[in-house]
């Protein structure tokens, strides 16, 4: 019959084999300097562990009592100096845990998954405390930072204490790293020292009974959903010397009501204040030079913003789904509205777009359903696809001269708009003939056309067309063009956007000619309009067509219909020659090669005011 193993042993220091792992009493030698590594591991049956009588006992060792799962209390004496890396980890009986002064460092995961662990203290003696000390211990309620040189509370150093109700960090401490009170659900009161630095990521996160928290002025930063999902956090208090908040730093905290950002803080991360459904306040200080994306998403409390003369970008949907926001003030030095800023702000009634805003982005302010006045000032450049789509209240925009671009479904919902004055030429052309141009035949809307060309361009087509009205005449003054070959080219919306755009520079070549020549503006010929009809048919003639038609067909003939054709560098010899001497009111006559050159560098380089267009 085997015999049975003994219940009580004394610990020598000698090899693992020798402790019998049914062992339920151990007494450590007095004269132990140091429990070896994995000495007690899987002990599963030990439950009383007496040190007392360790007058030299220094070193606790990696693994010593890991798993001793029917351990349920341990006194450390004050001689022992290091608590090794999961020295007592998955002891989950263990209940009471004294430690006495002379303790200096706490190893990782020391006392982790410790379940029934109900308060710790920590002497002042202990200057380092490694990450995952404490995580897991489920019934930990009562922490005690006695620590006059801790600088660091490591990661998840506390992560998953769900009983845990209070915590106060002494002054010493310099950082709270990521994840240190992570699922903390029954902590209600933090106290944060001055002399804290940052705060790392998911520090407090899901904290859900954390109702107010105040940021030392000392903290410089703090990580990424630091305090995401606080469910009960109502007040905040960011101090001056805080740069920068982390993402998503406060998502999710749905009571918070107030926030005031501080002039220190330089930019509001992506997502940091998403979800904060309570947030009906939020102070943007001087100094703000950036909002990120979903920064205030869904902050469906929030009624007013104003941003500060200093912030340049506001990032994609900022402000998204901010449903009670009424009033929004953008200061002047705004650069940047980003895609979907304000989308599915459905109360927010007003805008006024700054000179300084260039672009408003995609989808901007769409389904602003309450919008019902929007004004942009000189300088905007470009409106983007849907920026103001589906805004059911909004009637009426006027569009700026500094406008280069507005994408299709800019105004999807919107039947008046008004453009400055030269816009408003283009869009009068736009009304008659730009249609079955669009995608399947289908119209072609004023605000898609826009996008295809800047404002230069766009006026220079302008220019072209008002001599469309004039073509037939002027074609026929060159009997050498066939008018089948010449009405080929106008005969098609194609075939006019060619011819536009072929006609841009040769139209501001005859508006000079025009301006300089002798038709008087005070003339008091009742027929000075047919007058001038005739002009410019005839310079139209003279001048724009041949040009035009050079481009068009390769090259055009002589007026007298002689075989050779002119060259394109014989042409603009010809044009600046009439256009020098129409300029001097002179008659042309035949010159010297060298004039003849001196004239078409004149009129290269020539600086001329543009006529009125009454002329």
């Amino acid at each position: 019959m085997a015999p049975k193993f003994p219940v009580s042993f004394v610990y020598t220091g000698q090899l693992r084999q020798d402790i019998p792992q049914n062992a339920h009493h151990v007494t450590v030698q007095h004269s132990i300097k140091e429990i070896g590594e994995d000495a007690f591991s899987g002990c599963y049956k030990l439950a009383h562990v007496i040190l007392s009588d360790c007058k030299g006992l220094e070193t606790i060792g990696k693994h010593a009592f890991q798993n001793c799962k029917s351990l349920h209390r341990i006194v450390i004496p004050h001689t022992v100096k290091v608590i090794g890396e999961e020295a007592f980890c998955g002891c989950k009986k263990l209940s009471q845990v004294i430690l006495h002064e002379g303790l200096e460092r706490i190893g990782k995961g020391a006392f982790l998954h410790c379940e029934s662990l109900k308060q710790i203290i920590i002497p002042s003696t202990v200057k380092v405390m490694d990450e995952q000390a404490f995580c897991g211990c489920k019934k930990l309620a009562r922490v005690e930072l006695l620590c006059e040189d801790l600088e660091h509370i490591k990661e998840q150093s506390f992560l998953d204490c769900r009983s845990l109700e209070s915590i106060e960090v002494p002054s010493t401490v310099k950082s709270i790293v990521d994840g240190a009170f992570y699922q903390c659900g029954k902590l209600m009161d933090v106290k944060l020292s001055e002399g804290l630095q940052e705060i790392g990521l998911m520090a407090f996160v899901q904290c859900e009974s954390l109702e107010q928290v105040s940021i030392p002025s000392t903290v410089i930063k703090f990580g990424a959903a630091s305090f995401g999902y606080c469910k009960a956090l109502t007040k905040v208090v960011l101090c001056e010397g805080l740069e920068k908040i982390g993402k998503c730093a406060f998502m999710e905290c749905k009571s918070l009501k107030k926030i005031r950002i501080p002039t220190s803080m330089k930019s509001v991360e992506v997502g940091t204040f998403v979800g904060c459904s309570a947030l009906s306040v939020v102070i943007l200080c001087e100094g703000l030079k950036a909002i990120g994306s979903q920064a205030f998403m869904n902050c469906e409390s929030l009624r007013c913003i104003r941003t500060p003369s200093t912030l340049l970008i506001l990032g994609g949907q900022a402000f998204a789904n901010c449903t009670a926001l009424k009033r929004v003030k953008l200061s002047e030095g705004l650069e940047h509205i980003l895609n979907g800023t304000f989308q599915d702000c459905s109360s927010l009634k007003r805008i006024v777009v700054p000179s300084t805003v260039k672009v408003i982005g995609v989808e901007a302010f769409n389904r602003c359903t309450a919008l019902a006045k929007v004004e942009f000032c000189e300088g905007l450049k470009k409106i983007n696809y849907g920026a103001f789509r589906d805004c059911a209240s909004l009637e009426y925009v006027k569009v700026p001269s500094s406008v280069q671009e507005i994408h299709q479904d800019a105004f999807s919902s919107l039947e008046d708009i008004e453009f400055c004055e030269e816009v408003e030429q283009v869009v009068e052309l736009l009304e008659g003939f730009w249609w079955n141009y669009g995608d399947h035949g289908q119209f072609l809307r004023t605000s898609r056309f826009l996008s295809q060309h800047s404002i230069p361009e766009r006026l220079g087509m302008i220019k072209a067309r008002k001599w469309l009205d004039y073509m037939d005449e002027m074609l026929n003054s060159i009997p050498s063009i066939p008018i089948y070959d010449a009405g080929r080219y106008c005969d098609s919306m194609d075939a006019q956007l060619a011819v536009f755009e072929s006609l841009r520079d040769a139209a501001t070549l005859l508006e000079l000619a025009l301006w300089k020549s002798n038709l008087q503006r005070d003339a008091a010929n009742a027929d000075i309009s047919a007058v001038r009809m005739e002009c410019r048919a005839r310079c139209g003639a003279d001048v724009v067509i041949p040009n035009v038609l050079s481009f068009l067909l390769g090259g055009v003939r002589n007026e007298g219909g002689a075989g050779c054709e002119e060259t394109f560098e014989e042409q603009m010899i010809r044009i600046s020659t009439c256009m020098f001497n129409m300029f001097n009111n002179a008659v042309p006559t035949g010159e010297g090669e060298e004039n003849t050159q001196i004239r078409y560098e004149w009129i290269q380089s020539s600086d001329v005011s543009m006529p009125s267009n009454n002329v």
